[in-house]
């Protein structure tokens, strides 16, 4: 499956248009869910006894401590977590997340995590460096100049807002291909009976203790906002660096 979505990835990269893109996208999150939906079925009629994914946890470097930008990293981890049916455990610092769930899940979360996160770093900074931000009026904060801080947080707030979406939808798009398709339960029952067994993993395993409130949204720049919703509908996957070797930082 990884060979395949590697494959798609590649063409998002190289698509010639933004509607091309943006199909290629949407079928390597199709393809990721599909894949687990099989899987899932697959391991609910296999013994225990038999070699079968068990649910494991993984630790994701998101950066260095007291950088802006790790509670994003760290939000939109959240995302693509919950598309990739994981649970996420956050560091208090936001330098790191620990996943929850099967291990196929893992690794294709942990591609599209590499690859969304690059680009919404490159593009807020490109947007930031555009000072098209710099005559508006924060509507947070009673009409208050613009500042680049606050116009970059709202950027990253409405992207990282934008990519959950596209992933929840193109997983739904994934589910209906699935029951079109497929003579025993639903896609619903069969990713509901793997979630829950993540679920019962991540009880035994967790030892996060509070809340995280390491991130509240923003929206104090309405361009910052409309530009980063048409960044994150473009948005292009590209195949993972780290798979296959040590892994470094997400905001590296």
């Amino acid at each position: 499956m990884l060979e395949t979505l590697s494959k798609l990835l590649n063409q998002a990269e190289n698509a010639a248009t933004d509607a091309e893109a943006e199909a290629f996208f949407a079928k390597a999150q199709e393809l990721a869910t599909l894949h687990a939906i099989s899987l899932a079925e697959a391991r609910a009629h296999t013994q225990r006894s038999q070699q079968r994914e068990q649910p494991t946890h993984e630790e994701l470097r998101i950066g260095l401590p007291r950088q802006h930008v790790n509670s994003h990293l760290c939000l939109l981890s959240v995302v693509i977590g919950e598309a990739n049916s994981l649970r996420t455990n956050i560091a208090s610092n936001n330098t790191f997340v620990i996943w929850f769930g099967l291990p196929s899940d893992i690794e294709a979360a942990t591609m599209l995590l590499h690859s969304v996160a690059h680009q919404m770093v490159r593009c807020a900074d490109a947007f930031v460096r555009s000072r098209s931000w710099a005559d508006e009026r924060d509507r947070e904060n009673l009409g208050a100049p613009m500042t680049a801080q606050k116009a970059r947080k709202s950027y990253y707030s409405a992207y990282v807002r934008t990519i959950g979406e596209r992933l929840m939808n193109a997983r739904k798009q994934a589910e209906t291909q699935y029951d079109r398709t497929a003579d025993g339960p639903s896609a619903a029952l069969v990713l509901r009976g793997k979630e829950l067994e993540v679920r019962e993993y991540y009880d035994q395993a967790s030892r996060a203790r509070g809340t995280w409130r390491g991130n509240r949204s923003s929206f104090s720049s309405q361009r910052a906002v409309q530009r980063a919703r048409t960044d994150a509908q473009q948005a292009r996957l590209d195949p993972a660096r780290e798979i296959g070797g040590s892994r470094p930082a997400v905001a590296s």
